[in-house]
């Protein structure tokens, strides 16, 4: 008798506990502006702060179909023109692109609330770099709350990297090597060239008060962008490192880059060499133009043209990844942390878009030449300089080796006395100013 009353008893409690459940899970199913549940303080009845919702309840309605019956417009299949304007993609590459991140980006719904669709993260990613728009204007446009869009916005940046990480990467054959270096022969008459380096200085805008805990000054921190272009203006291989982790102040032979250089210059196969501007040293394997200060002989000269017109495929790939992605256009106003993942990201889709869409560079965007006299034509992205990033301290020395003084000669009598084309005193002073050579 006192067994079966112990069983019914326990039976009771079950029940009573699963109908407490339910109940407690419809009244937080309503949202109730007010909750209250039992504490084990003085007070049983203890009044909760209303909690804020992750995006409004219109867009909430909506998320199903698109952020705003605006972004359903735009986005349908129907105008691709205007989705090109507002993501800077066309409806395909969007799909595509939502496939292959939706698995790291979107997360399970709880009996809460639904989390966050994966295309509205992708579409406010993609329109924060395409425009540059603060997170208040995305707020407006897309009803997601400030918090919210600085919450997700790295993780669906590093997912682009990730899907994008083909696209760029330093090539692991000898036959990718061969192939950039045939296309510098064959488009910029420089034999022996495996790429075109360049380096940016990120600029970073100051925040908080003086004084406070949150004040940041960006001239203790100085971010470089390093860049490996091929002869298309995709990038090969990206290095964001900030100068206060290097030791010896700013000197090239203490950076990352430098050291991976010096590491990997072996896959430099055939005495090739990378091609840069005058603030990089001399190296044997890197060739840099001669100063106009120190240029004594013509044909010096000459080994500068041919040079500095290479050198146009890294000018022209920092020119159109700012004209594309309008986020370089100020200085940085996001966390120091999310920069190198920013700038990745914005690479990593211009060279997918480069190779994916023909119609990407418009014409008179790049810098070009008239075949016929080959006078340089600047493109369209000097007419405005990018205020993200400026040019790249001067990170060269006097002080060069014999192996890579010789190594520039070879180039100097091969450009003098085994090149066919002809080249005048006028399309020298064109291609120096373009590259600012003093």
């Amino acid at each position: 008798m006192e067994l079966e009353r112990r069983r019914l008893m326990k039976k009771c409690i079950l029940l009573f506990a699963v109908s407490l459940a339910k109940r407690l899970r419809d009244i937080f199913k309503k949202e109730y502006s007010r909750r209250y549940i039992f504490s084990h303080s003085e007070h049983p009845a203890q009044k909760l702060k209303k909690t804020r919702p992750w995006v409004k309840k219109k867009t909430n309605r909506d998320c199903q179909s698109s952020l705003t019956s605006k972004f359903v417009k735009e986005l349908s299949q129907d105008d691709p023109l205007s989705c090109y304007n507002l993501l800077g993609i066309n409806h395909e590459q969007f799909n595509w692109l939502l496939e292959k991140t939706s698995p790291a980006i979107q997360k399970k719904d709880t009996f809460m609330r639904d989390a966050l669709p994966a295309h509205i993260k992708l579409k406010i990613t993609l329109r924060y770099l395409i425009t540059g728009d603060s997170f208040k204007t995305l707020s407006k446009v897309s009803e997601v709350p400030k918090n919210t869009i600085s919450t997700f916005l790295q993780e669906c940046m590093a997912a682009l990297c990730d899907v994008l990480e083909d696209y760029i990467k330093i090539p692991d054959s000898e036959a990718a090597w061969n192939s950039i270096e045939k296309e510098f022969h064959e488009k910029w008459n420089f034999p022996n060239c495996y790429g075109s380096l360049g380096g940016k200085c990120v600029q970073i805008a100051p925040r908080g008060p003086v004084g406070s805990d949150s004040h940041f000054d960006p001239k203790h921190h100085k971010i470089i962008f390093f860049a490996l272009v091929d002869a298309n203006s995709c990038f090969t291989c990206i290095s964001i490192e900030s100068m206060k982790q290097i030791s010896g102040g700013e000197n090239f032979e203490n950076t990352f880059f430098h050291k991976d250089l010096e590491i990997n210059k072996s896959h430099i196969l055939n005495n090739g060499v990378i091609i840069a501007s005058d603030a990089f040293p001399l190296k044997e394997y890197l060739m840099v133009p001669y100063l106009q200060s120190n240029i004594y002989l013509n044909k010096q000269q000459v080994y500068n043209y041919y040079l500095l017109r290479a050198l146009r495929t890294v000018e022209n790939a920092f020119g159109i990844l700012t004209s594309k992605f309008h986020i370089f256009e100020r200085p940085f106003t996001i966390g120091i942390d999310k920069i190198p993942v920013l700038i990745k990201s914005c690479c990593s889709l211009h060279n997918w878009l480069k190779k994916m869409n023909p119609s990407y560079v418009e014409p008179g965007l790049e810098d070009s030449e008239v075949i016929v006299n080959g006078v340089a034509i600047p493109g369209s992205w000097r007419e405005k300089e990018p205020a993200a990033l400026k040019n790249v301290i001067n990170f060269r020395t006097f002080e060069t080796s014999i192996s890579a003084q010789e190594k520039q000669n070879w180039f100097i009598d091969y450009f003098f006395e085994g090149c066919q084309v002809s080249v005048s005193d006028e399309d020298m002073n064109n291609h120096n100013s373009l590259n600012n050579i003093n």
